[in-house]
Formats: structure tokens, C-alpha cells, sequence
């Protein structure tokens, strides 16, 4: 009987610290903002052709290793783009996202506080990523997940959420593992 009683808080203690270890592990693996809502109900803004074509770019995963990234992107409609992503993509295998090498999507841009942000959808899903055209280079910014602590249930609501942040924050919250900065125009 007293080792039954000593094994329970050894027991206990182990499914603690492997919660807590579950728990750090979630927070720093982070991922993109999704949402099912968009941040406009039709697209507004007209495709602009400064953004089609093929670019390239080194990415860094959250253990610092580099790799290509190719996004390749075309017209499907006067307001809406085709995304293609390339590149080693096998995290995103795991999840049903990407196939092989290649990530699909479509997007559109929207403007919020003259900032242009690019609602990509993949699989129903609304992921926004902030982007900047410097200099001949195009960025790609995901936002963060932890960009706002409210529960997005409407497209204003995330229209708002996203003004919000930019106004309130010094650095905005993107998901580094997924930004592809200063991306260049290839063949």
C-alpha cells in the first residue's frame, strides 16, 4: 500500500511536466493566422502587374535552416490572383496542404489603413499576409496567429482586428517561419 501511495504523485508529476512540455512545444511552433472569414465578401481591388511572374526567395524555418522558395503568380481573374508556392515544403505535406513540393492557392488584395494585405485561400481557409513591394522586391508576411487575442466571427471583425494591431504595435506579428522578405523577379 505505501508504494501505490508514493507512485501516484510520481504519476501525477510525470503527467504534468508532460503537459506542460506539450504546452511549450504548441507556443513555440507557431503558425499563420487562419480564419473562415475573408477580409473582403468579393474581391475589390484590381490584380496589378507588377506582381506576376515568378519570384525567389531564401526562406528560414523556426530551426534556422534555409532553403529556395519559388512563388509563382498569375491572373485567374481581374481581382483575383493564382499562387503557387515551391519549394521544400514537407511540413506542409503533413497537414494535406501541399503536394510534393507545391502549395496552391488563390488571393486577393485588400487594403486596410494603406497597407495592402493579400487574403490567400487554401482550402477554405483564409490565411492573411501583409505585402510590400520595395525596391523591385516583393515581401510575403503571414500574419501571426497571436496577432489579436479576440475570436474572429466576421469579416469586419477581422477587418477591424488587423486595424487595430498595425495602429497599436511597434513591430507588427508575423509568422517568421513563413515570410518570404525581399523576393526577387526571376525567368
Amino acid at each position: 500500500m505505501k508504494t501505490a501511495k508514493f507512485m501516484l504523485p510520481e504519476v501525477h508529476l510525470r503527467i504534468t511536466l508532460s503537459a506542460i512540455a506539450l504546452m511549450a512545444i504548441t507556443l513555440l511552433t507557431g503558425c499563420p493566422f487562419s480564419s473562415h472569414c475573408q477580409l473582403d465578401e468579393t474581391p475589390m481591388v484590381q490584380t496589378d502587374p507588377a506582381l506576376m511572374g515568378k519570384w525567389a526567395a531564401i526562406a528560414t524555418d523556426e530551426m534556422g535552416k534555409q532553403y529556395p522558395v519559388k512563388l509563382i503568380i498569375s491572373e485567374k481573374t481581374d481581382k483575383i490572383y493564382d499562387l503557387v508556392f515551391v519549394g521544400d515544403l514537407s511540413k506542409l505535406n503533413e497537414y494535406g496542404f501541399a503536394m510534393d513540393d507545391s502549395l496552391f492557392a488563390i488571393g486577393n488584395i485588400s487594403v486596410i489603413d494603406n497597407r495592402q494585405f493579400m487574403d490567400i485561400t487554401i482550402k477554405s481557409e483564409h490565411y492573411i499576409a501583409e505585402i510590400k513591394m520595395e525596391n523591385g522586391k516583393l515581401s510575403f508576411l503571414p500574419l501571426s496567429e497571436h496577432f489579436t487575442n479576440r475570436i474572429v466571427r466576421s469579416n469586419d471583425q477581422l477587418k477591424q482586428a488587423i486595424f487595430y494591431h498595425f495602429k497599436t504595435r511597434l513591430y507588427p506579428l508575423y509568422e517568421e517561419a513563413f515570410c518570404l522578405r525581399e523576393m526577387v523577379k526571376v525567368n
